[in-house]
């Protein structure tokens, strides 16, 4: 009897040991469940005491804010308030702390370190959670929220929308955080978050080909692009940052959607709307030509300045089969520049040649062609290599135009340590301003067109730059100077396309700049091709090289003037330049100042057609000129120059006075054709005796 008794006091034990364990677990369960910490967001809320004090009771409510709360926290709380209404309680209200406005009642939900707490409020009891970022006490019917940063307010604001709201989480975030984004409240946006699209609303994206997004943020987040109509989700892609921070993706288009929408970790960062998706369309020349590259049509950019194609090589290919079909039976070709040794084969309608070195630029002129008043009887073709986009964002910026059209009215500004690539098939209308700045380059195969500026302006000046990289890309349209490099050094201009119809419509102006570079250039302008000029600062070191030059009505080939207000215009040299056409003279000195312009250098010209002068120096006073003072002309050598076309023109020079003199001038034997010119076989005019020492083929003219 003595050991059952045992025995049952030792199951009574368990018993009780057993209670005992399962009351403690039900303790951490309930206290678990009670604070419930959920700084990420991520973990099923369940929270019974806010949700029996909230949950369909919110229109008995009044939100009291801090009046110290800053405008990103204001913001969010309007932001809480939309979702709640936005769930069938439009009555929900938020106040202001102050008493005598807003009179105090039982069921409040307060936020932010306020007054109101005073007298009711114990930090010790009624803690429902508490976390690092926020807390939320319970006092009566009051609801009394504390946070420490605003992203902690904005996690603790989700927190109760999770615990009262029915409606799944996942909807909830997302139209919470939209209401963030559209007060301009960036969640979860990191600082080092950028994207180097330069895409807004309006924007308008081929929709033929992937486009390419890319930007920086914190490393190991991820970035989502997703393309939507109104905020319905049509597609998404996603891409996870690198060591470096750096994240791109390829987007497909979708015409059906109307926006873009950038997320950082599933938060939206960015949203852009009024998106288009346009299919790119096949042109042809303003006549009717098409045009054919490796047997597909190619589209012809047709404007006021005539037609012009611009196309690369795709990665498996090494040469061009050009294929142009014109309206009618072809009678008559030429594809310049001559240097370049095109003979086309011409049968029925079509001209057909090929291509195998890159960059390539040619000029390819139909029947009845007239250079001066019918640019549309031609199309220029701007071919080039294969290239593959990989952007160095490490220690640059970057603004990037994927393919697409973008009208910009305001000026893009452009800093230091930046490069701006407009990729090919890209469509810019805008322009470009550039001050005080290092490391610019702007680059790409895409087309700058500026026909949309109706007023006279310049639409690309670069002003006190350093290092400056300026490649490849077409620019069409300005009625005024279209590249400037004003009072800057070191600077490389390189295989850039400009075609220009206005009067005034320099190619490229190189103003008091030093060490500049202008190579494989296609400059047909209505104006000077090649400018050098000052305003003030000297100009030295400048060589322009490998161009094709077309000059319209007005204005020179290469011109040094008419603006010489500096000390030193010096070690200049024209090299290796085609000159296809020129009204004005094809090299030309204008001093119309005190410059002391010397040791200028033309090598290895060719000219195919000129109308009135093929050199032309003088210094006298002009409409242009600044100083009371004249400079002077000297140490001049002119070599190698062949012209073919039907005129030699006119060789002018024109002193000032016997202190501003023309001298030193060394002209190497002209070819004409396939034969050599003689001194007597030119035209050369000495306007006046101020002129010493001038000579051709080592013989003195003067």
């Amino acid at each position: 009897m003595k050991m059952i008794k045992n025995e049952n006091k030792c199951v009574q034990l368990l018993k009780s040991v057993v209670l005992l364990l399962l009351t403690l677990l039900m303790l951490l369960c309930f206290n678990s469940c009670k604070k419930n910490e959920t700084a990420d967001g991520d973990e099923q809320v369940e929270n019974n005491e806010i949700a029996s004090l909230l949950k369909g009771n919110f229109n008995a409510y009044q939100v009291v804010r801090s009046d110290t709360m800053n405008g990103d926290e204001l913001r969010s709380v309007l932001s809480f308030i939309d979702v709640i209404q936005q769930n069938g309680y439009s009555e929900l209200k938020m106040v202001s702390d102050y008493a005598m406005l807003n009179p105090i009642i039982d069921t409040e939900i307060i936020i932010g370190e306020t007054t109101r707490k005073g007298s009711v409020y114990n930090e010790n009891e009624g803690a429902v959670i508490e976390t690092d970022a926020y807390s939320i006490y319970i006092v009566e019917k009051r609801l009394i929220f504390t946070y420490t940063d605003s992203k902690g307010l904005i996690d603790g604001l989700e927190y109760i929308l999770f615990c009262t709201l029915d409606a799944e989480e996942a909807a909830l975030r997302e139209t919470y955080n939209m209401e963030l984004f559209e007060r301009d409240v960036k969640r979860y946006a990191h600082d080092d978050f950028t994207i180097k699209n330069h895409v807004g609303d309006g924007s308008v994206f081929s929709a033929d080909e992937d486009i390419l997004f890319l930007g920086t943020s914190a490393s190991n987040s991820t970035v989502t692009v997703q393309l939507a109509k109104g905020f319905d989700v049509l597609s998404s892609f996603d891409a996870v940052t690198d060591a470096d921070g750096v994240w791109k993706t390829n987007v497909k288009p979708n015409t059906e959607a109307d926006s873009i929408m950038i997320r950082i970790d599933g938060n939206i960062a960015e949203r852009y709307s009024d998106i288009s998706f346009k299919k790119n369309e096949i042109n042809t020349c303003s006549d009717g030509t098409k045009v054919y590259i490796n047997g597909k049509q190619v589209d012809v950019h047709v404007n006021e300045g005539g037609n012009y194609v611009v196309s690369s090589l795709a990665k498996a290919e090494s040469k061009m089969e050009i294929k142009l079909v014109r309206p009618s039976k072809v009678n008559d070709c030429v594809v310049r520049p001559l240097s370049e040794g095109v003979e086309p084969d011409m049968s029925g309608k079509e001209i057909t040649f090929t291509v195998t070195e890159f960059p390539c630029k040619l000029s390819v002129e139909f029947d009845g062609f007239h250079f001066v008043n019918e640019p549309q009887k031609s199309v220029q073709l701007f071919l080039y290599p294969y290239e593959e986009f990989t952007p160095d964002l490490d220690g640059r910026g970057l603004m990037y135009f994927a393919p697409g059209e973008y009208w910009v009215d305001q000026t893009i500004s452009v800093p230091s340590n930046t490069t701006v690539y407009i990729d090919e098939g890209a469509v810019l209308h805008g322009k470009f301003e550039v001050k005080h700045a290092k490391n610019v380059t702007i680059m790409g195969r895409g087309i700058i067109d500026t026909y949309y500026f109706k007023v006279e302006t310049h639409m690309a000046v670069f002003e006190k730059c350093t290092n400056l990289t300026l490649k490849d890309y077409t620019i069409t349209g300005p009625r005024k100077w279209m590249t400037v490099l004003k009072e800057s050094n070191t600077c490389l201009v390189d295989s850039l396309n400009i075609l220009g119809t206005e009067v005034n419509s320099d190619g490229v102006d190189i103003v008091g700049s030093q060490n500049v570079t202008v190579t494989n250039c296609f400059l047909r302008t209505n104006d000077d091709c090649i400018a050098i000029k000052s305003r003030g600062s000297n100009v030295t070191n400048v060589t322009i090289k490998g161009c094709i030059l077309w000059n319209r009505n007005y204005g020179n080939g290469l011109e040094i003037g008419l603006e010489t207000s500096c000390d030193e215009i010096n070690n200049i040299t024209f090299e290796d330049n085609d000159i296809l056409y020129v009204d004005g003279s094809c090299m030309s000195i204008h001093l119309g100042d005190r410059a002391n312009v010397s040791d200028i250098t033309y090598k290895n010209i060719r000219i195919e057609n000129l109308n009135q002068k093929l050199i032309e120096y003088y210094i006298k006073e002009t409409r242009y000129t600044e100083d009371a003072q004249r400079g002077t002309i000297s140490n001049i050598s002119i070599e190698k120059i062949i012209i073919v076309g039907d005129s030699i023109g006119q060789i002018i020079f024109e002193g000032y006075d016997a202190n501003h003199t023309i001298s030193n001038v060394s002209i190497g034997k002209i070819r004409y054709g396939s034969r050599y010119l003689s001194a007597s076989q030119l035209n050369i005019n000495l306007k006046n005796s101020y002129i010493n020492n001038i000579k051709y083929d080592g013989q003195s003219v003067s």
